[in-house]
Formats: C-alpha cells, structure tokens, sequence
C-alpha cells in the first residue's frame, strides 16, 4: 500500500481558505478522508491470510499503521470460495444454533469493526484472506495514495466544508459551507459506484458454493 502525508493535500485547502493554520486544516483534512472511506468503502486491501483454527469461530484482525477497520467486505475460504458478512438479524432468523452450529465456512458476521465471527463453527483447520475497508485513525499522519491521486477534489470538497462551519473562527463561511458539502457527498457517490464496479468484476471471477 502506497501513502502519502496529509500535508500534501494543503496547497488545495489553503488556496481557498487562507489564514487557516496547517494543523487545523491537516485535521479537517483527516476527518474529510475518514468520512470518504468510511461511506464509499473504496479505500480497500487483501489482508494476509489469517489461520483458522477447528472449533475456533471468531478471529480479531489487525489494521495497518494509521488505519482503523471500517469493514470487513470478504473472505477467501483456503483460497477455494468467496464469503461475504451476513446482517446479524438474518442469522438469528435464519440460522437458531448458528454460533455452535459447525462445519463448511458459508458467511461471518461482525461483532465490531475488525473481528470476525464465522459460520458456521469451521470443523477443520484452513485459512481465510479477508478484503477489508479501511479508514484513516483520528491521529493519522498518512492515507492511501489513491484518495490523494484519485479524490483529491472530493477530500479538498471535504475539508473546506468542515473549515467554513467552525463558528467564530475568520475563515468561517457556513452559507457557503453548503456548496463544499454537496460537491464532497457527490464525490462519494461517484467513489461508492466505483466500489460497487470492482467488486462486481472480482466477483464474477469467483465460484461461489452454494449455501
């Protein structure tokens, strides 16, 4: 995963909200990239495989340095079959016993951001991969590459919203704040779409079992 410092964002911030100081708008920048990544999803990455264990369901996953897990969008059972997370409330509907239930790995549910619990129970030792979503950590002193290469008209849209509703503060705009606001949840948008596209494409080139 390639990164690059929030402080090269601050040219397109400062440029139209000058007197602002660099750390305020670093933060404003870091809460406008958190906010992207934690609705469109798109900043995502193969974890390493995580070793499963027979009669072991739930699993704790570790994030890179700076990132936080939004999400947790599927796993590669032993490198055979795509799972993906089912709704907690479905899984009590549709599976009674289902967190003592064992055999074949067919989904997993996410107790919290970053654990895993599967199901079923697995009854023999394998492996997953996961694809995971991150987001940036409230102290992050870096983010993907892609947000600044990709989205950076998006996250600049982000923070100068956030920087124009600070009240009391002289760069402070909130009837203007709107525009930035709607310019940045458009971009979103057009991320998650973009989402929604590769994953379609991956999933096609996966075998699914059925369930």
């Amino acid at each position: 995963m390639t990164t690059v410092t929030l402080e090269q964002f601050l040219p397109e911030v400062l440029l139209e909200c000058p007197g602002v100081p660099n750390p305020v708008a670093v933060n404003a920048l870091r809460n406008a990239c958190f906010d992207f990544c934690r609705d469109s999803l798109l900043w995502n990455e193969t974890q390493a495989q995580v070793t499963v264990v027979a009669g072991t369901a739930t699993y704790v996953l570790t994030p890179p340095t700076d990132t936080q897990i939004v999400s947790v969008l599927s796993l590669n059972v032993n490198s055979k079959y795509a799972v993906y997370p089912w709704p907690m409330d479905a899984v009590v509907a549709a599976r009674p016993g289902w967190a003592s239930a064992s055999g074949a790995v067919e989904g997993f549910v996410q107790p919290q951001p970053g654990t895993i619990t599967l199901i079923a129970v697995p009854d023999t030792d394998g492996y997953v991969i996961p694809t995971v979503a991150y987001a940036p950590t409230r102290s992050a002193a870096t983010v993907d590459a892609r947000l600044y290469n990709q989205h950076l008209e998006t996250i600049k849209y982000g923070a100068l919203w956030k920087l124009k509703m600070m009240a009391g503060q002289p760069w402070a705009d909130p009837s203007g704040a709107s525009y930035y606001e709607g310019h940045f949840w458009m971009g979103v948008g057009a991320a998650t779409i973009e989402r929604n596209r590769s994953n379609s494409r991956a999933a096609m080139r996966v075998t699914p079992v059925p369930f």
